[in-house]
């Protein structure tokens, strides 16, 4: 998986884990961002880039964050493939998505995070009801009037 993407070339040491690593304060940095932003002049928001295969959606850490973002009520939108062999594969993952069976590079980040989950099987129902409600799921409500509105909000002066 990492193969697919290029490494820094900046020559600093990277943390993996402890409190000098970046890749895991995901929990901490959505709540500061939330409880900083100003509601009347910033709009908080949870952006998921998803790739073609949805890989992407097979990755603990991405699961946890999507699931952290729902619980403080952050609006999420996805940007995801649009051509119908691709969304076919969506299809196929929607009865796979299963947060015991994620990947994590680090298999002491999968160690936190399932052990961080009460009942697995709970989070996994409220995930797919997140993703994939036919009314209010986010790859399901995903609409060109709100592909428009989030460009709005990204960039107002357009």
């Amino acid at each position: 998986w990492a193969a697919n993407y290029s490494v820094c070339k900046c020559g600093e040491f990277k943390y993996l884990s402890g409190p000098r690593c970046e890749i895991d304060k995901f929990d901490d940095m959505i709540v500061e961002l939330y409880e900083s932003a100003p509601r009347y002049t910033q709009h908080l928001s949870h952006i998921i880039v998803v790739d073609k295969d949805f890989e992407t959606l097979t990755r603990i850490w991405v699961l946890k964050e999507i699931h952290r973002g729902q619980e403080l009520r952050v609006p999420q939108y996805a940007i995801q493939p649009s051509e119908q062999k691709d969304l076919e594969k969506l299809k196929d993952l929607k009865e796979k998505i299963d947060i015991r069976k994620a990947k994590a590079t680090i298999q002491a980040d999968y160690d936190r995070i399932i052990a961080s989950i009460a009942d697995a099987d709970a989070f996994n129902k409220k995930l797919k009801h997140v993703l994939f409600d036919q009314h209010s799921g986010i790859f399901e409500a995903w609409t060109a009037k709100v592909c428009a509105k989030f460009f709005d909000i990204i960039d107002p002066l357009k």
